[in-house]
């Protein structure tokens, strides 16, 4: 076996586990019953989902890459994005699906269950950066630093709103869009190579 086969069969059993493991505390812990929240599923929070994912794209892109004119220039990508949307629908499926299962997990169960928001929300953050580095075998410092900043932000997120339809959208559109932009685009020169990486998976 190759060293790129077997980093992807390590990846792909590593997630395995974590989804399996995963599972098993949602369950167990009894936070599948947010699923059925009232306020859990308001597509109404679907549309601001997915501005405020597009709000988060620039600035995350600038600071991973340590560029400010690649964060610009994905600002001003927004519209073809959109069309990227329009006319290869499966990808953000896909996110979605992603994006409801992590956001059950991290939001939902484990932020949940460490009680007081002003504790639960950082380590929960802490946790959900660390387990991305043990997932990503390449991850850099400025990458780290952004899942952090990202994962407070949708922690306060769904505290303030209850409505897990709504960070998961956030999460799937974040998650998406690099996708599209990367589809639109040949890798930026000056972006990490954990993004490139990314985008060659997708293409």
């Amino acid at each position: 076996m190759t060293a790129l086969g077997f980093s992807r069969v390590r990846s792909f059993t590593l997630r395995s586990v974590f989804l399996g493991l995963g599972v098993l505390l949602i369950i167990k812990a009894g936070r599948y019953e947010c699923l059925l929240g009232s306020g859990s599923f308001d597509y109404r929070m679907v549309p601001t989902g997915l501005a405020i994912s597009f709000l988060l794209l620039a600035p995350g892109v600038a600071m991973t890459s340590l560029s400010l004119r690649n964060g610009i220039r994905t600002l001003l990508d927004c519209a073809r994005i959109l069309h990227k949307y329009y006319t290869c629908p499966m990808i953000f499926a896909k996110y979605i699906l992603i994006g409801l299962y992590e956001e059950l997990f991290w939001r939902g169960t484990v932020q949940s269950l460490l009680g007081r928001p002003s504790l639960a929300i950082p380590l929960s953050s802490l946790l959900f950066t660390l387990i991305h580095l043990f997932l990503r075998q390449e991850t850099s410092l400025m990458q780290l630093l952004e899942f952090f900043i990202f994962s407070i932000f949708m922690g306060w997120a769904f505290y303030w709103t209850g409505s897990l339809l709504f960070v998961a959208t956030i999460h799937a559109g974040r998650n998406a869009n690099l996708a599209y932009l990367q589809a639109i685009h040949s890798p930026y020169n000056a972006m990490t190579r954990k993004v490139r990486n990314g985008a060659r998976q997708i293409q």
